[in-house]
C-alpha cells in the first residue's frame, strides 16, 4: 500500500473546503427559487409523472440526511423515500425552508469534522448501481453531484413557470457587441454631417515659383479650381451646418 504523501492532508482539506462551498451554493440556489415562487407554484408539476419543486426539495433533504448523517456518521436511517415523491402538499414554504436549513447545517457539520483519514474509510450505501461500497470521499462526491443535478432541475422548473420575470441571482453579462452591426449614430457621417456624395478630390497641386523669389507657391490646380477656393468652400459648408446645429 502506498504511504500517504505530505500533500495528502492538504488535498483533503481543500477537497472538504470545496465540498462545503458547493453545499452552500446549492442551498442558496434552492432558496433563491423558493423566494420567487408562490406556494401553489412550489407544488406545480409539469405533468403528473414529473416532480414539483416541493417534491425535489423533500427528496434532496432525505438524500442529504441519509448520506451524511447515516452513511457517513452512522446514525439510524429513518428515510421514507417514496413519500418524497408522492407528497402533493402544499407544505408551507417557511416549513420547507426550515427543513432545508436543518439538513444543510447538519451536512455541513459532518464535512467540517471529517479528517483526511476518515475520507478514506469504507462505507456501504445505496446508489443507482444498487448496494455500493466506496470511500467516504466517494460518498461526498456522489452526493454533491446528485444535489447539483436536482438544483438545476429546480431552477428549470422555476424558470418554466416564471418566464421572463425570473430574477437571476446576479445580472447576466451583456452580450458582446456584434462587429458586423454598427449603429447609425456611431457613423461619423450620419445625420447629414457629410454630403451623400463626397466632392471630387482636388486635382494635383503644382508648385510654381513665386514671382519675386525662388520660393515655391501653390498654383492653380490643373483641371480644377484653386485649392484655396476648395478649402474655403469646405469651411463655409461646415460653418453653415454648425449654425444649423448639425455638427
Amino acid at each position: 500500500m502506498n504511504e500517504t504523501t505530505t500533500d495528502g492532508p492538504a488535498f483533503a482539506q481543500n477537497y472538504l473546503a470545496e465540498a462545503r462551498i458547493e453545499l452552500a451554493m446549492a442551498a442558496t440556489g434552492m432558496k433563491h427559487c423558493l423566494g420567487q415562487l408562490k406556494e401553489s407554484q412550489v407544488w406545480w408539476r409539469p405533468s403528473e409523472s414529473m416532480n414539483s419543486v416541493g417534491n425535489l426539495l423533500l427528496h434532496l433533504c432525505g438524500n442529504l440526511r441519509q448520506r451524511f448523517r447515516s452513511v457517513i456518521d452512522g446514525l439510524p436511517d429513518d428515510r421514507d423515500r417514496p413519500t418524497e415523491f408522492s407528497e402533493r402538499g402544499p407544505i408551507p414554504t417557511p416549513e420547507l425552508l426550515l427543513r432545508l436549513d436543518g439538513v444543510i447545517d447538519a451536512a455541513d457539520a459532518v464535512l467540517a469534522h471529517l479528517t483526511p483519514s476518515r475520507l478514506l474509510e469504507s462505507r456501504l450505501y445505496r446508489s443507482l448501481r444498487g448496494d455500493t461500497e466506496g470511500t467516504v470521499q466517494a460518498v461526498v462526491l456522489q452526493t454533491l453531484m446528485h444535489l447539483s443535478g436536482h438544483v438545476q432541475e429546480i431552477i428549470y422548473i422555476t424558470r418554466l413557470q416564471l418566464g421572463d420575470s425570473y430574477q437571476f441571482r446576479s445580472p447576466p453579462s451583456p452580450p458582446a457587441p456584434d462587429a458586423k452591426t454598427i449603429a447609425a449614430d456611431d457613423v461619423v457621417f450620419a445625420g447629414g454631417m457629410l454630403p451623400a456624395h463626397a466632392p471630387a478630390a482636388p486635382a494635383e497641386v503644382i508648385l510654381a515659383p513665386a514671382p519675386s523669389s525662388g520660393e515655391s507657391r501653390p498654383a492653380e490646380a490643373v483641371g480644377g479650381p484653386p485649392l484655396k477656393d476648395y478649402l474655403l468652400d469646405l469651411e463655409q459648408e461646415f460653418q453653415d451646418q454648425n449654425d444649423e446645429g448639425k455638427v
